[in-house]
């Protein structure tokens, strides 16, 4: 993953995930699984992350 890859992906994140996962002590896991635990917060901004690596290869901001 390039780092313009890794700032798209950032970018389309969905800002509660983190926000959610700073609930967890250091190296705790959610008792019911990442998806339970994040619900819609996890997922909002995966269609973004996605159509970020489909760029056409040669185009700004893609880099492989």
């Amino acid at each position: 993953m390039s780092l313009r890859q890794l700032t798209d992906r950032l970018d389309a994140q969905d800002p509660a995930t983190p926000t959610k996962l700073g609930t967890l002590e250091d190296g705790q896991a959610p008792e019911k699984g990442a998806t339970a635990f994040l619900g819609r917060a996890g997922s909002s901004g995966t269609g973004r992350a996605a159509e970020a690596d489909k760029r056409a290869p040669g185009t700004i901001g893609h880099d492989r």
